[in-house]
């Protein structure tokens, strides 16, 4: 707070938002940003990893130390086009890359949230091209991804309040009472304050006019860090009653 005497008795203020403000907004800033990163490398990382490692328990054990190559077009979506599919060099087309896996039975392909399996007879495609959903699958891994991208926009918007929260000031000089981006509102257009909502919700309303229309901006104990000096200030220069009770705190949110 900056607080000048003027010299009749009267003083200047000014200050930025109050503490416990900032704290909750910094608090929900972080929060956001944490738990989308958290969604985020669940979807994209952490669960096809668990994918990854339930294929390769489904594995032989003589064929679990090799690499598994995961293609991201090894989908349930892609699999149903496949019905009709005859050779593996086909399949390898549709599916974007040669097999992952091969057995004495089958042929499989990997993907993020699944498997493509082909049974093999001769060593040519034989019934059915079957996809069997992994334990995290195509949906959730989906949904994991579109939380994170939510939260993350939440984030943006947080951040940008934040930084205009930072940025809030209020002052009260002789030219009148200026709140955030609102003012000044001259002392002579000051007509009343309101105060029944100050018990309950820790807030006055100033009502004034402004170029002949009246107006009413709301004096917050939340948001004014010096909220008491504020309407002290303004009642004495105003002759307004004042809301404030001697002795007690401000603290209503």
């Amino acid at each position: 707070m900056v607080t000048t005497p003027t010299g009749n008795g009267s003083a200047n203020i000014e200050c930025g938002t109050t503490g416990e403000r900032r704290t909750r907004i910094t608090i929900l800033v972080v929060a956001l940003l944490a738990s989308s990163l958290w969604f985020a490398y669940d979807g994209w990382i952490g669960w096809p990893a668990q994918n990854e490692r339930e294929y390769r328990e489904q594995l032989p054990p003589d064929a679990r130390g090799a690499d598994l190559r995961i293609l991201p077009d090894v989908t349930e979506a892609k699999a149903k086009t496949l019905a009709t599919a005859r050779t593996l060099e086909e399949i390898e087309t549709v599916l974007g890359g040669p097999p992952g896996a091969k057995t004495a039975f089958d042929v499989r392909w990997y993907g993020p949230g699944g498997s493509v399996v082909v049974e093999l007879k001769d060593g040519r495609p034989s019934g059915p091209v079957t996809f069997r959903p992994a334990r995290r699958t195509e949906t959730s891994l989906l949904w994991q991804k579109i939380i994170a991208v939510g939260l993350f926009l939440g984030f943006l918007a947080a951040l940008r309040r934040f930084i205009r929260v930072r940025g809030e000031r209020y002052r009260l000089d002789d030219s009148g009472v200026t709140i955030r981006n609102t003012g000044p509102i001259h002392w002579e257009s000051m007509q009343r304050l309101e105060s029944d909502r100050y018990v309950e919700k820790g807030w006055v309303d100033l009502h004034y006019t402004q170029n002949g229309s009246p107006k009413t901006i709301r004096l917050d104990s939340y948001e004014i860090a010096d909220f008491d000096d504020f309407i002290d200030e303004i009642c004495r220069r105003r002759g307004f009653e004042n809301p404030l009770p001697v002795g007690a705190t401000t603290d209503t949110h």
